[in-house]
């Protein structure tokens, strides 16, 4: 086992020249799940599937096939992450730094390494956790002539990893290496609904974590270009639509967890306050419309959701986002809508109502317009056509 899954570790970098061009792939990668190890990936659009004959080792490489993104899944094979960690550098002899960090309170190592493999000379990212009987290594490498070019995708694949269900809704490895999780000194910021003093606990450093990644994935994203618009078919996205997709699913993630506990105090608030349940959506919606518009002057040009809550201030898609975020913790089912054609976003809530709706995998949702104070369903007729608009759902794919 132990030999077996060693070669194929290294075959890809060995092979990653003399292998990948000279047979393509062509298996399409996406939102990835493992249910034998129970882990999750939002694999980085066009990557294609390279190798997964086995749960334990599952390998993706971009459509040029000049990098490589791997995950391998060891169970009761280590004792510790230095063992771990051992084994690793024995394997490939890198060269470069390392660093310990948690990693949702498992033991982990960051290392930023450069090693060879026969002619080639590969440098990448590595992250191995120990998660007790289960160990994880998830790699992302490049020849070093093109590290710099994906040195963001590799960044932004490793930190699509969650390993089990709740992962999903908590930053990923590079985002918690980047500031730890939950935040070690945060402070209270006071907000304001209604009549009603609420409090989110956040620091300046989860903030800036947060901002962090929204640009590196908005550099990931500019990647794709669009060239000359056509419609997207939304059973068939091209590139660059899926891509704004994953763009949205990696910010939702990074930060979900951080908003609960003012979900928790929302909630409260309205059931004090005597607010039907069918109503949270629409006093919600209002609250939010009352924030002043902003954007900022970053390439993303987008608040994180804290920073939306603490400023009272965004443009569509943060307010959007946020609003997203907050419905699902108060058990609402709700979708973000975005569109290049109309330069607009805008939520959707699958709740009744009359009003312009929007079909999504099997479900309508009533759109909640985020800049203008209008109740739900009520949209701007020259954004009305459907087709104009990219659907971003977050419910978790089928295993695969």
């Amino acid at each position: 086992m132990n030999q077996r899954l060693f070669r194929t570790l290294v075959l890809p970098a060995i092979a990653l020249v003399a292998f990948l061009l000279l047979f393509p792939t062509q298996v399409e990668a996406q939102r990835f799940r493992n249910p034998a190890y129970d882990y999750y990936l939002d694999v980085p659009i066009g990557w294609s599937v390279l190798h997964a004959e086995t749960a334990e080792e599952v390998t993706f490489t971009d459509p040029q096939r000049n990098a490589i993104f791997q995950v391998f899944a060891f169970e009761s094979r280590f004792d510790s992450i230095d063992q771990l960690h051992s084994y690793v550098q024995q394997q490939f002899e890198p060269q470069g730094d390392h660093s310990a960090f948690a990693f949702n309170n498992h033991d982990s190592v960051l290392a930023d390494y450069q090693f060879s493999t026969g002619r080639h000379n590969l440098r990448g990212y590595f992250v191995m956790i120990h998660a007790g009987q289960r160990s994880y290594v998830i790699m992302a490498y490049a020849p070093v002539e093109h590290y710099e070019h994906y040195h963001d995708v590799l960044l932004s694949a490793i930190d699509s990893f969650a390993p089990g269900s709740s992962a999903r809704r908590l930053p990923g490895p590079i985002s918690q290496f980047y500031y730890p999780h939950p935040a070690p000194q945060p402070q209270e910021v006071t907000l304001s609904i209604d009549d009603a003093k609420l409090s989110l606990a956040l620091d300046e450093g989860e903030i800036e974590g947060a901002e962090v990644l929204i640009e590196r994935e908005a550099r990931v994203l500019s990647g794709y270009g669009q060239g000359s618009y056509t419609r997207p078919d939304p059973q068939e996205l091209p590139p660059w639509a899926a891509a704004w997709q994953r763009y949205y699913r990696a910010i939702y993630r990074d930060n979900y967890s951080r908003l609960e506990p003012l979900a928790e105090q929302l909630a409260a608030h309205f059931d004090r306050s005597g607010v039907p349940r069918q109503q949270i959506p629409h006093r919600l919606l209002a609250w939010l419309q009352g924030f002043e518009f902003f954007q900022t002057e970053s390439l993303s040009r987008l608040l994180s959701p804290p920073a939306t809550l603490v400023t009272r201030s965004g443009d569509c898609d943060s307010l959007g986002l946020t609003y997203v975020i907050l419905l699902h913790q108060l058990g609402f089912d709700a979708i973000l809508l975005v569109s290049s054609e109309y330069a607009h976003a805008v939520a959707g809530v699958n709740v009744p109502g009359e009003g312009w709706r929007y079909p999504f995998e099997g479900r309508s949702y009533l759109a909640a317009e985020m800049t203008a104070s209008v109740d739900l369903g009520l949209i701007d007729s020259t954004q009305a056509d459907p087709g104009g608009w990219i659907p971003i759902g977050f419910r978790d794919p089928p295993a695969r």
